[in-house]
């Protein structure tokens, strides 16, 4: 359960800093499904999406992780 609510609130940090920069209102931001990668847990990465609530659970490379969540 640690693990899990460590890469949750790093991701709902990252979504309050891609707020402060475009808004609270998703229908102004770039991309209505920015990627970031989550690795608050130590030698783990997981691709997550700010703008819905997945995280990534297979080990793929975590920048092509991101990328994915841009399609």
């Amino acid at each position: 359960m640690g693990i899990a609510r460590r890469l949750w609130d790093q991701r709902e940090e990252m979504r309050r800093a891609y707020e402060a920069v475009h808004g609270t209102d998703r229908a102004w931001w770039p991309l209505q499904h920015p990627g970031v990668v989550l690795d608050a847990v130590p030698s783990i990465a997981h691709g997550a999406c700010l703008g819905c609530q997945w995280l990534a659970e297979i080990r793929w490379e975590p920048a092509e992780l991101a990328r994915m969540a841009l399609i």
